[in-house]
């Protein structure tokens, strides 16, 4: 078993921290969000005990960034593993309470159908709330190339 943190950031005095931990004790990793209070504690009003894992497809999922909005909405990316074990981009949005946000593509999304592996591991958020990704992908092996998108979904 493990856990990763990968991404740190600010949700007004408390700390939101990002990565992926081994809930099972197969290979399989999952998306991981916590959130502690200024005092260095879980915040146990945040998702259920301080902690929301996000499962995409039972496989090896790892959150690489994440961002909160002004609004507290927190917005994490990553790379989940999908049928036949590709590679694939994973963006996760969560409620300032650390819910699901159901009015974005039920919370989770692979918005993206790429023909080879990607690897999304950074975004940024426009001025009108759309999403930037940007990472990389291997076009063909050894040939890998730079990846960038925009989720329109705000």
């Amino acid at each position: 078993m493990f856990d990763r943190g990968m991404a740190v950031a600010l949700q007004g005095t408390k700390v939101v921290l990002g990565g992926f931990a081994q809930i099972k004790p197969a290979n399989d990793a999952d998306f991981v969000i916590v959130r502690y209070r200024a005092n260095g504690t879980l915040d146990a009003s945040f998702a259920k005990n301080g902690r929301r894992v996000v499962d995409f497809a039972g496989r090896q999922d790892s959150l690489q960034d994440l961002i909160v909005l002004p609004n507290g909405t927190i917005v994490g990316i990553g790379t989940v593993h999908v049928a036949g074990d590709a590679a694939a981009f994973g963006l996760v949005r969560l409620t300032a309470g650390g819910a699901l946000d159901l009015t974005f593509d039920g919370g989770v999304t692979t918005p993206f159908s790429l023909p080879y592996p990607d690897y999304f591991e950074d975004l940024a958020i426009q001025s009108n709330g759309r999403i930037v990704v940007g990472g990389w992908a291997t076009v063909t092996a050894p040939d890998e190339r730079f990846l960038v998108g925009r989720v329109l979904a705000a």
